[in-house]
């Protein structure tokens, strides 16, 4: 905020307050885009109690905005229209939606009372905003158990408003010649009209029946033309000519993805390898994972070796501790050990649910999964060797249907061991990025292997250019030297997607849902794409 000159102690005392819950809400933008849409929503959620209290409605109108957003991310991130927030709490979809439905009614009261054209530009702008992000939620949640009725036909009429709201805004900046002045603010809508675009096209084709991408494509090439020889630009205030382009070329790659054109998309992403001396982390995943989609097409004649060399080679340009993931041919090792503690609990069937529709919801086609369980005296030792899911969901399903229903006998031999070498060691594994999903109630363990495996966790990570991350759930736990143990293993693999999870009876759900956050965090998708979309507003 801008600093305070003059005043008495207790002005001085109310700026600085407000200064704090400035810094605090801004923070809660960075934590959405950083991926972290359960703080930000959080934060969010704090900042509207205290707008409501204090009467302000412009602030109320964007936490509310905000709120609904990050209620949206939470959703797609976790594959879960059901979402709830709170134990005990109803669906989210119909809280969400009151949230945009407040913000644009306060915007629409706004844009009506404002007396100046250059006002009504302004709120017209933020309006057109909120109808986007409506039509973004709407669409996503049709069809789920708590969604509105015909939330279809309501999405794609706010999709028309936002799309003629739009409109009014850039002949007001052509009329008053202020397009120029503005251009980094309106290239950068741009960019989340077509990811956001891309996003609902994949729920429903008919949102380009509405607004066709071609014509917001052709706008921010024009802009980038007109500006193309002025190097000091406005457009190119915080991100340079190339990188603007690439942020253009990003976006009309996700759109021939969607489309089915992977030849039209793997083309236009070789451009950036050949010609750009650097590429924005962003669109260097968009663009590998093009180029990686189209090698895996049946018709051509790619071996196995080039895709993996071809991949591996784009994990080695990937910047170090970046958190979006190639998504092609991750690696999942599912570890299980369940023993004596369990028997006669009620958790073993929450544990059985929680794992299943982890594996269903966070394991594609295409990335190869391991099953290692306890030895236990009812079932021979289970292991499901690395294998894609297309080609063996049967025997990995059925392993993991064993491994969670059955516990373990006193002769039981840890699983951890097996699982590690699994990690480490495979070719295959080498080559992707990998998810070890331990979980345990700490029946049986030894603290001299354990340091062995972190040791070998720690080298591979130091190694490898695909990462490793661990996901210990820890069931039940009271021993404390076991649960550092599994810390240290999480902190061994250098992965800011790795973590310790303590999961009981009543908090398993929300355990497993932080831990499909952790996955999908890393993803470069659809999760990606609905947050480029979105517009976080600033306080």
């Amino acid at each position: 905020m801008p600093p305070l000159e003059g005043g008495s102690r207790e002005v001085t005392q109310v700026h600085t307050s407000f200064a704090k819950l400035y810094r605090v809400v801004r923070m809660a933008n960075a934590s959405f885009f950083s991926g972290d849409f359960k703080w930000a929503h959080h934060i969010a959620n704090d900042a509207l109690s205290l707008f409501r209290k204090i009467g302000d409605q412009k602030a109320v109108a964007v936490a509310c905005n905000n709120i609904g957003n990050t209620i949206l991310a939470l959703s797609v991130q976790r594959n879960d229209k059901t979402l709830t927030l709170r134990p005990g709490s109803c669906c989210q979809t119909e809280s969400a939606l009151l949230y945009f439905d407040e913000a644009i009614e306060i915007g629409t009261k706004e844009f009506e009372a404002a007396e100046s054209d250059e006002k009504k530009a302004e709120f017209a702008q933020q309006l057109a905003d909120r109808h986007f992000n409506r039509a973004m939620c709407l669409l996503y949640f049709d069809g789920g158990p708590c969604c509105i009725a015909e939330a279809k036909e309501k999405a794609f009429l706010d999709l028309f408003k936002c799309k003629e709201y739009d409109r009014g805004i850039q002949e007001y900046m052509l009329h008053s010649k202020s397009m120029f002045k503005f251009s980094d603010i309106v290239f950068e809508r741009l960019m989340r009209r077509l990811h956001g675009l891309s996003f609902m096209f994949g729920i429903d084709q008919k949102a380009w029946q509405i607004w066709d991408v071609n014509d917001l494509v052709e706008q921010a090439d024009l802009m980038l033309q007109a500006a193309w020889d002025q190097e000091h630009a406005p457009l190119f205030r915080d991100v340079k000519r190339v990188g603007r382009l690439q942020q253009l070329e990003a976006a009309v790659i996700i759109l021939e993805l969607v489309s089915g054109k992977l030849q039209e998309a793997a083309q236009l992403s070789m451009r950036m390898f050949v010609e750009d001396e650097f590429i924005l982390h962003s669109s260097f995943v968009v663009a590998a994972d093009a180029i990686l989609r189209l090698m895996k097409e049946p018709m051509l004649t790619w071996s196995r070796e080039a895709r993996l060399r071809t991949s591996l080679e784009f994990r080695r340009m990937r910047r170090a501790g970046k958190k979006a993931a190639l998504d092609i041919e991750r690696c999942f090792v599912f570890c299980i050990e369940l023993g004596e503690k369990l028997e006669g609990g009620f958790e073993l069937s929450k544990i059985n649910a929680e794992v299943m529709a982890f594996y269903d919801a966070q394991c594609n086609d295409e990335d190869t999964v391991g099953v290692v369980a306890m030895n236990n005296t009812s079932v021979s030792n289970l292991i499901v060797k690395l294998g894609t899911k297309e080609k063996i969901d049967k025997d990995q399903r059925e392993a993991l249907e064993t491994a969670t229903t059955t516990i373990s006998g006193t002769m039981s031999h840890p699983a951890l061991q097996t699982a590690i070498d699994m990690v480490v060691s495979p070719s295959r594994s080498r080559t992707s990025d990998v998810f070890l999903i331990y979980v345990s109630d700490g029946s049986i363990w030894d603290a001299r292997s354990f340091s062995g495996m972190i040791k070998r966790v720690s080298e591979a990570s130091s190694k490898r250019t695909a990462a490793i991350s661990v996901i210990s759930i820890g069931i039940n736990v009271e021993d404390d030297a076991f649960a550092q143990n599994c810390r240290d293993l999480c902190l061994a693999t250098r992965s800011r997607n790795s973590s310790y999870l303590v999961a009981t009876g009543e908090n398993i759900n929300g355990v497993f849902e932080q831990a499909a956050e952790l996955v999908s965090s890393s993803s470069s998708s659809e999760s990606s794409r609905m947050q480029y979309g979105i517009t976080m507003e600033r306080f």
